[in-house]
């Protein structure tokens, strides 16, 4: 299925939900446009973020560093207040290399763990 990358994940989506009550959330994105566009009217966790970065409207993928440059201006935080999460480990190294803090994503509750030494709290 062409969207199944995005599909949802119980324990995930609870997660993003809990922080979305407290912190803006931005999605990075390496997709087209058709594909998105279908991801948008199908995943409902989708709809928990604040903005899209998506590789097709930046012009860069992840790791470039001009694709996490631009969740940034969009954010107007600096680096060092943001965390990056992915389940890739050279996409987590990327966000690194422009000042972000990140986490390599493996389960909700390592996750959590995580967020939770960096100061964020998952309430």
């Amino acid at each position: 299925m062409y969207g199944d990358i995005f599909t949802e994940v119980p324990g995930t989506c609870e997660m993003l939900r809990r922080l979305h009550t407290r912190y803006p959330l931005y999605l990075l994105s390496d997709t087209n446009e058709i594909h998105f566009g279908y991801v948008k009217e199908t995943v409902e966790a989708v709809r928990l973020f604040d903005q899209y970065i998506v590789s097709y409207e930046v012009g860069a993928m992840k790791p470039e560093p001009r694709i996490y440059q631009e969740a940034l201006r969009r954010s107007g935080l600096p680096a060092g207040a943001c965390v990056f999460i992915d389940d890739r480990s050279g996409n987590v190294e990327g966000a690194k290399r422009v000042g972000m803090h990140a986490v390599r994503f493996i389960s909700p509750e390592q996750c959590a763990a995580e967020l939770a030494r960096l100061g964020v709290v998952v309430p």
